[in-house]
This record gives structure tokens, sequence and C-alpha cells, in this order.
């Protein structure tokens, strides 16, 4: 299970997260978004995840949303730290992988993937889903840039709601890599010019993702949709509870039968 506080981020544990966060909000808040874009119980959602996950911002979808960062991706398998740094040239965008892989159960070793994307200059995006919000491991606190989320597996109830989120670290500066993301520090025409990377600096993708992919293709998560997922959050940490002792379980007995299964479930 991941730490219950992050230093200079968390002062709460993941079980107070998941039922306060993001429930204070300034009278004064300006919001950078058109009105249909999102609602005050999306706002509560998003910065509960924020929260969960040790980000700076996030951003709820109706579905799993691709990143605007194009090219086409290229599979290498995560633990092959050398194939990874050949993989990647003048023409990667990023580097993306699953914390807990979901066919396999493989759990990436995010530090030293983080450092590798660095020293290259480009993010590292990490599909937390099976992550659990941020429970059993919370990709950020190792160095991840991006962090996604379908929502549909853990963060609902029972499977309920459909959704997607992003949660951005506001660690990675898109500005110091013009050539690699032109999106962000070129002149947007749908904004009157605007270069997003100076606007929002380093919350640059999330906030491009709200106020350009959300306004033109729409993806947004409605109210009700929130409202179910934020039950789920506050009862995440007593059912993944369940669901690691299922596990540990379900390795007993299939190390009593030979099928050479290793469990490992820390709390």
């Amino acid at each position: 299970m991941a730490e219950s506080t992050n230093p200079g981020k968390l002062s709460l544990h993941f079980e107070s997260l998941s039922v306060h966060a993001g429930l204070n909000r300034s009278e004064n808040e300006v919001k950078d978004i058109p009105v249909h874009a999102t609602s005050p119980t999306v706002d509560v959602f998003e910065k509960r995840m924020a929260a969960l996950e040790a980000g700076e911002a996030a951003l709820a979808t109706a579905f799993a949303l691709p990143l605007p960062l194009g090219n086409p991706p290229r599979f290498i398998p995560s633990g092959d730290l050398d194939s990874v740094k050949k993989s990647i040239d003048e023409n990667t965008k990023a580097v993306f992988v699953e914390s807990i892989s979901t066919n396999d159960l493989l759990i990436a070793d995010i530090e030293a993937l983080s450092t590798v994307a660095r020293e290259n200059g480009v993010p590292l995006i990490v599909d937390n889903t099976n992550g659990a919000g941020g429970l059993f491991i919370r990709p950020i606190s190792h160095g991840a840039s991006i962090v996604l989320h379908s929502t549909a597996p853990w963060l609902s109830i029972s499977g309920s709601s459909t959704g997607g989120v992003i949660i951005d670290s506001g660690t990675f500066s898109w500005a110091a890599h013009p050539d690699h993301f032109p999106q962000f520090s070129d002149p947007s025409p749908g904004f009157h010019g605007l270069r997003i990377s100076e606007k929002f600096g380093n919350l640059a993708l999330v906030r491009f993702a709200r106020i350009a992919v959300m306004r033109d293709a729409g993806p947004c998560l409605n109210p009700f949709e929130a409202a179910v997922l934020l039950a789920g959050l506050e009862t995440l940490a007593v059912k993944m509870d369940r669901v690691a002792e299922n596990a540990k379980g379900i390795c007993g007995v299939a190390g009593e039968t030979g099928e050479g299964c290793r469990c490992e479930v820390s709390r």
C-alpha cells in the first residue's frame, strides 16, 4: 500500500482524503473554463483525485481520453530499461507505462523509468488504474509526471460508473521543450494566439486538455457520474483491503496446488 502521507503534498491519510479532499473552495476562485465543461460535483471529484495522487490538478472525463501528444506508440517491455532508452528518439513525446500491468500484474520500476524520461526531456505518464487511486502505489511520489485512471475497475461502486481521470503532477516543464510540444508553446489560433505553456506553466497539458480537447470533443463527466465516483472513493480503502485479502487467499490456494503463485501484500 502506498505511504499514507507525502511530505509537502499530503497531510492527511488516504482514508481521510478519500472523504474530505476537494470540499474547500474559495469564493474568489476563478474558473478558466466554460460552465458546460464542469460542475461543482465534478470539481470536487477532480480535486479529490489530485489530492489522493499527490498531484497539482486533475481533469475528469466521461471515458478514457487519449492525451493530446501525437505520434503512434512503440511497445517495449517496461522492465527492459536499455530497450526503453534505445527506443527514445527526437520524435518521442512521452514514456507510458502501467504501474501494475493489467494482464500479468507486473509492477513497473517507476523511479527508473522517470529518470530515463527526464534525461530525455519527455514526461513519464503512468496508468495507475490498478493502483486504486493512489492507495496501493502513488506514481507521482516516484517521479511520474502524469497519472491516468480508468474509473470503472476500482474507483466507482462495483464498476457502476465509467470515466477517466488525468492527474498532472505540475513538475514537468512543457515550455522547456517547445520542439517536442508545439501545441503548448506555439500561438494557439483557437485562443487568439495564446501560448498555453506561458499561460499555464507546468500544468499546460491538463489545462489544454480541458479548454481545447474537452471543448472540441466534449467528453465531459456529468455530475451524477461524479457523485457516484465520489461515493465510491469514500469506501475505496475498505474495498481494496478486501481485494488484497482475497488475492492472498487465491495465492495461497494456488501455491498449495503447485501453480507457483507468489503474492506479497504490504500494508
